[in-house]
């Protein structure tokens, strides 16, 4: 879902969906904020030529994009572990989770420039680094966006990119057994998006962030941060030496 925070800051937005899902996101942006602009693209981002007009319309439209969230995902073959599980479906996942990402992404950067300077966040999970039984499907496409935010910090200097966990939000997504557990709230990861987005920022470019994380901390500890080189993907020890 989009949050409503977004619309305070920005003039124009566009919703990349296919359903009823988007055109009633749509519906509720318009009732408290009529003046934004909005353009609704029913888009398979796991094919090409559909991302290809995407980003034509988008280009028509607004000229360019300066944020992208990737905040499409699947969780395919849950609770079938390794040995169970349909290889079509398990592979399934891939394509949304991975293989959309990087077509949304590729064609945002390639829009975007070299000149301008834009924000990337990809929403991942705890499932990325803390796998239980039956998981293997959708942690491995979560730990890939996290690899793909810190790529996107090493190529491109122009760009932040940043994987977001947006919480425990309950969406249609959202298994039976932990929709107990849901209860933060869109607002909350359209808020930290929103921070996400500014110069304040930028020193989580490349790493990994909670919704639920205390903003101010992060900015008070910033050096702590980049010096430590935290919340990245690590392999830690004496390598090669005795």
């Amino acid at each position: 879902m989009c949050s409503l925070t977004f619309d305070v800051f920005f003039c124009d937005l566009t919703l990349i969906g296919l359903g009823l899902v988007d055109n009633q996101t749509e519906e509720l942006i318009k009732g408290f904020a009529p003046d934004v602009e909005i353009l609704s693209i029913p888009t398979d981002i796991a094919n090409e030529e559909s991302v290809v007009a995407l980003f034509d319309k988008i280009k028509e439209h607004f000229g360019k994009a300066d944020v992208l969230i990737n905040n499409a995902g699947v969780l395919n073959c849950f609770p079938d572990k390794i040995a169970d599980a349909n290889s079509k479906d398990w592979w399934a996942g891939f394509e949304i989770n991975v293989k959309g990402s990087f077509l949304v992404t590729q064609h945002f950067l390639r829009l975007l420039g070299s000149e301008n300077c834009g924000t990337i966040i990809n929403v991942t999970s705890y499932s990325a680094v803390g796998i239980d039984p039956g998981e293997s499907q959708y942690a491995l496409t979560k730990l890939a966006n996290l690899q793909f935010s810190t790529s996107l910090a090493v190529e491109r200097p122009n760009v932040v990119a940043v994987s977001l966990r947006p919480g425990m939000v309950a969406s249609e997504m959202t298994l039976e057994s932990f929709k107990k557990f849901s209860v933060d709230t869109p607002e909350l990861a359209g808020g930290v998006s929103v921070w996400l987005a500014t110069k304040e920022a930028s020193f989580m470019n490349g790493r990994f962030m909670d919704v639920n994380w205390d903003v101010a901390e992060l900015v008070e500890r910033k050096n702590e941060i980049l010096q430590g080189n935290l919340f990245k993907l690590d392999l830690t020890g004496n390598f090669g030496q005795s």
